[in-house]
């Protein structure tokens, strides 16, 4: 089952699974007096093998490369191409991974981890499944092909060296940049100091002077404690001194920070420090599989900025705080304060709309609250839309006198309801109406609406977003399939809250803190001109993206249009703004990144780490829409294609494009996702110079 060079090497350990679904070693993986001969462990159903310092061998793992479809992804199939023939490989566990097995040595220049690809040569536990890859049974020498994939995939960045102001003072000195560093950090609530203090040290044992010097213990102390401080309440020493001696010794060890990470010129001082040395490393962290929404959404929180600032505030005033409907308040609060401000290179806008969906009595009002709390002490209530929107016409003339706002809708399932329903008020189908307008049309003009004395209420790149509060029965409340192929369900970012958050012990209403009231400003009255930047009618700054950032955001985005030729017509349509989403997403990200808008310039670029955070998060809110709308609505496309497979099946191997032309209505993804439910096989079959797709029924399949 296993190569012989693997199985003659006494490295193999049994493991546990656990009931979070963790895999823990039976034996510690990093002492090799524990680890047995493969024949002491064959007859075990969980094996693992161990990678020692001493051994030829390298491991690969790639994390979800494999979809539902059983494709592989970009990076999968790169890899298996280029390792054909030349390594040991198998599917991992989950049936979602691949991990590979190669005779080489990782070069110093290449780190493990990275955006579900890691690479490891001692010190990690390989668990084995034996589902080997046809052409995939031997680990070759193949020293080349490895450091061809890791440097595209796994090599260490460059320092990033900007051209200085000349005010930074020796940032490079090792101390200065500890202090700096430290000094940047957001202060932390009272219930996440401790975790706050162990990153935060984490990141300060990590850099490196010029000569490569290491910090002292002193060093990193002196600055927590500087930190631990401004917390509110401040930390004790003790648990300082503890989040310290942790971070040095546990968790996973970061990359090391070079000197050279300093302001450019023009930017407040002080201001793009914090931004270059405060790395989101979220879309590293955060997994949709492994984690349940809320630690997703926790994971997916960066570590500073006013998306951090926003979240903070929300989660000390709420007396039921929730992390998914934190994320979502500081995300709705970013969008709207970015509207006629900045676009992406594709001049997509921030305008969005979100909709968290919890049960009564889950603590939905602080949403609300938090929002309104800070917007009066940034002096920016303006920017909220009245919450009861009666109308279409009521819509457009708010909106009219006040183009970016927020409107905050409680109870927003009813108006959902109301928008589509067939028999409701043309009232209330009349917003819906204007919603897919606006929407559609904030980069240009909404051209208003016509009555007998002319056109009335054009707006100039109008900028609406929702953050809707409802509970789940209230939305999908005579819903059905037809309303998702009018476009406005699937520009609905679903935020779906399954348990009620847990109450707060003695709990006093915080104020806004200062700095936050004051950044809200800056963003909410930003002057009509910065420099040569004029925003005048309005005029949006157009961000660049780097190239690395825009291969990414590409790749991306056909690999939706891949997923969505083999979705059904309901689930296709949910995934259709996911890469829009994406892109809006990492502009979101970059902004709230900036200490100050006054950094906006038409030289600022969405990076790689924006784009990953906005992919993570664009994927995860479109697999929950898809499970909602699935899980509520009967897909009448899906059953129809379903129906014709298996009349036609009754006589043998259904051609395609002969199952589509009975069914004009049918798309091929309507087939595609039918046949997978059913349980048919696709073959290819040649007739003359064609090649014809066929589904054949699979014995044991749905009948």
């Amino acid at each position: 089952m296993f190569p012989r060079c693997l199985t003659e090497r006494k490295q193999w350990i049994t493991w546990t699974l656990t009931a979070d679904g963790k895999k823990i070693p039976n034996s510690p993986s990093n002492q090799p007096k524990t680890w047995f001969d493969y024949d002491e462990v064959k007859s075990n159903d969980r094996i693992a093998y161990v990678f020692a310092s001493d051994d030829p061998f390298v491991g690969i793992d790639l994390d979800n490369c494999i979809d539902e479809f059983g494709e592989y992804n970009a990076v999968a199939s790169y890899c298996l191409e280029l390792f054909k023939g030349k390594a040991y490989c198998e599917v991992s566990q989950s049936g979602r991974g691949l991990h590979f097995i190669v005779r080489g040595k990782k070069p110093d220049w290449s780190v493990c981890s990275r955006q579900g690809v890691e690479c490891y040569e001692h010190g990690r536990f390989w668990v084995m499944t034996g589902d080997v890859l046809n052409g995939y049974d031997e680990p070759q020498e193949c020293q080349a092909e490895l450091e061809i994939f890791l440097g595209d995939y796994l090599r260490k960045p460059e320092p990033q060296r900007v051209l200085s102001v000349a005010s930074m003072r020796g940032e490079t000195q090792l101390e200065e940049r500890i202090q700096a560093y430290a000094q940047n950090a957001q202060a932390a609530p009272q219930g996440d100091r401790n975790n706050a203090a162990f990153r935060l040290a984490g990141h300060l044992w990590a850099m490196v002077g010029d000569d490569g010097q290491r910090p002292s213990e002193e060093m990193v102390l002196d600055a927590v404690r500087g930190w631990a401080g401004r917390c509110s309440p401040p930390m004790d020493d003790a648990e300082v001194i503890k989040a310290v001696e942790n971070a040095r010794t546990k968790g996973t060890p970061r990359d090391a920070k070079l000197p050279g990470m300093i302001a450019i010129d023009g930017a407040e001082e002080g201001g793009r420090i914090a931004e270059l040395l405060w790395p989101t490393r979220a879309a590293e962290l955060a997994s949709e599989d492994d984690d349940g929404d809320e630690e997703f959404c926790l994971a997916m929180l960066p570590e500073s900025g006013l998306i951090r600032m926003v979240y903070d505030y929300y989660f000390d005033l709420a007396i039921r705080p929730s992390p998914i409907m934190g994320l979502s308040v500081a995300i709705s609060t970013m969008e709207v304060l970015l509207g006629q401000k900045v676009a992406t290179h594709t001049d997509l806008r921030t305008n969005d709309y979100n909709l968290i969906i919890a049960q009564t009595a889950s603590g939905k009002e602080a949403c609300k609250s938090a929002i309104t709390k800070i917007f009066d002490a940034a002096g920016c209530g303006h920017l909220l839309l009245a919450a009861d929107v009666q109308s279409g016409n009521g819509l457009i003339t708010a909106i009219k006198s006040q183009p970016v706002c927020l409107w905050i809708g409680d109870e927003f399932g009813k108006v959902l309801q109301g928008i589509l329903d067939k028999k409701g008020s043309q009232h209330l189908k009349n917003i819906g109406k204007h919603l897919l307008s606006l929407y559609g049309e904030s980069a240009g003009k909404f051209l208003g609406a016509a009555h007998a004395a002319g056109a009335k209420n054009e707006i100039d790149q109008p900028h609406l977003c929702i953050l809707g509060l409802s509970t789940g029965s209230t939305i999908f409340e005579g819903l059905s399939a037809d309303h998702v192929s009018d476009g406005l369900l699937n520009r609905i970012s679903f935020w779906p809250v399954q348990e009620r958050p847990k109450r707060k012990r003695n709990y006093k209403t915080p104020k806004v803190p200062g700095e936050l009231s004051d950044l809200v400003s800056k963003w909410a009255t930003l002057s009509t001109s910065l420099g040569n930047v004029s925003f005048i009618n309005p005029q949006a700054i157009q961000f660049g993206i780097t190239t690395e950032a825009c291969e990414r955001w590409e790749q991306h985005s056909f690999a939706i249009d891949e997923k969505m030729e083999s979705e059904s017509s309901q689930r296709s349509a949910m995934w259709g703004r996911t890469a829009a989403r994406s892109l809006m997403l990492a502009l979101v990200h970059r902004c709230s990144r900036m200490a100050s808008p006054t950094e906006i310039s038409p030289v600022v670029a969405i990076e790689m780490q924006d784009i990953q955070w906005g992919i993570k998060l664009s994927n995860w809110l479109s697999r929950i829409a898809c499970d909602l709308v699935e899980q509520n609505m009967v897909d009448k496309s899906l059953t129809l294609a379903a129906k014709v497979l298996s009349d036609l099946a009754a006589r043998g191997p259904v051609n395609s494009r002969d199952a589509l032309r009975l069914c004009r209505s049918l798309t091929a993804g309507d087939l595609e996702a039918a046949a997978v439910k059913l349980g048919f096989r696709v073959e290819f079959v040649t007739t003359g110079k064609r090649k014809k797709k066929v589904f054949v029924r699979v014995s044991g399949g749905q009948k």
